[in-house]
Formats: C-alpha cells, structure tokens, sequence
C-alpha cells in the first residue's frame, strides 16, 4: 500500500538504506510515515536502529509523544491504519520515556492469531462482547 507521506522511499533516499527492505519493512515504513504525518518527523537515529529487511516483524521505539483517541488523534490513526492495513501492533514500555512498537503482518480475517479483522468487524466483536456482558449483570 501506498503512503500519502513520506515512508519507505524516504528511507531508502534519504537515509540512504543500503538493503533491501521486505516487504513488512516497506509496509511498516508507509504506516509510521502516514501515522506521523511523514516518517522524517521520526528520530532519525531510532529510524537507522530498524531492521527494515526483517519480513516476519518491525521493532521501532518510539521516544517520547502524546498518543490519544480524540485531540492530537495519533492512538486513534494507529488503530484504523492498522486495521486497514492488516497491520498487527504491539505497544509496550521500552525504557523511561519510549515505547517499542512491534509490528507483523496479517491476513484478512476474524478468528485467528494469523488474521486481522476489519475494523468494523472488530468494532462489532467488542460492543457485543460489552453489551452482552452488562446484559447479564442486571
């Protein structure tokens, strides 16, 4: 998929990457490029630490920024891109002020570890689980 801002061609001129970038590192490259508004918006040492040629996951720690749902949205872009993407995300505590984001691609699908629901599909999943669960608590 393509990016509307800079991501994996910005990497490979810019940074001058001098491997060959898998397809997942491409794909994870245009993500964050979308997701921040343009990669170079990145550190650009964090972006030279990644393993862009790693087909089976991407491992970028991401310093410091404010992610939430509504104002300065990035929590919220990260999620629909991801799902629109089929783009696993994982976000853990990386040190003081970092987090690690580790990505693996998926496939399109609802029920296993390998696959990636739409959004509405999982948006769907969650508000039945929700509802059925306060359903039963009366």
């Amino acid at each position: 998929m393509s990016s509307q801002y800079a991501g994996a061609e910005w990497i490979k001129e810019s940074l001058m990457w001098e491997g060959e970038m898998s397809p997942l590192g491409e794909a994870v490259a245009n993500f964050l490029g979308d997701l921040f508004r343009g990669i170079y918006h990145l550190d650009l040492k964090a972006l030279r630490r990644v393993d862009w040629a790693n087909n089976h996951h991407i491992l970028f720690t991401l310093g410091w920024r404010c992610l939430s749902t509504v104002d300065f949205d990035e929590l919220t872009v990260l999620v629909v891109l991801a799902h629109d993407r089929a783009i696993r995300v994982q976000i853990d505590a990386a040190t003081h002020h970092y987090l690690r984001l580790m990505f693996h691609q998926r496939t399109r699908g609802n029920n296993s570890m390998e696959q990636c629901p739409t959004l509405e599909d999982h948006i769907a999943r969650i508000r039945d689980h929700y509802l059925t669960s306060s359903d039963n608590t009366d």
